[in-house]
């Protein structure tokens, strides 16, 4: 296993596999949930309302890399507002 961090930020490569992990401290998954989607939603308004070009006239190489940054972002939004939804569910239990 070969692993590396700098800037809050950890790529591990075990065999094949490779995890990239973002340190974040002092942020509640909420917190961190509505500064990913803030960022998806900056990523979509300019794909779509940006700089005087359109996203169909962009190359396919740079469509493909703002769709996946976009989806990646969408994935992460959507894990980080199931540990929100999770960890509320656990006070409401606890309280």
């Amino acid at each position: 296993m070969c692993k590396h961090s700098r800037y809050g930020v950890t790529a591990q490569r075990d065999g094949k596999d490779m995890a990239l992990a973002t340190r974040t401290p002092f942020e509640t998954p909420a917190g961190l949930t509505a500064g990913k989607a803030a960022q998806l939603h900056a990523l979509l308004f300019v794909t779509h309302s940006g700089a005087g070009e359109t996203f169909g006239d962009l190359s396919v190489d740079i469509q493909d890399g703002l769709l996946s940054l976009a989806a990646g972002l969408a994935q992460e939004v959507l894990v980080l507002s199931e540990l929100a939804a999770q960890q509320a569910m656990a006070e409401v239990c606890h309280a």
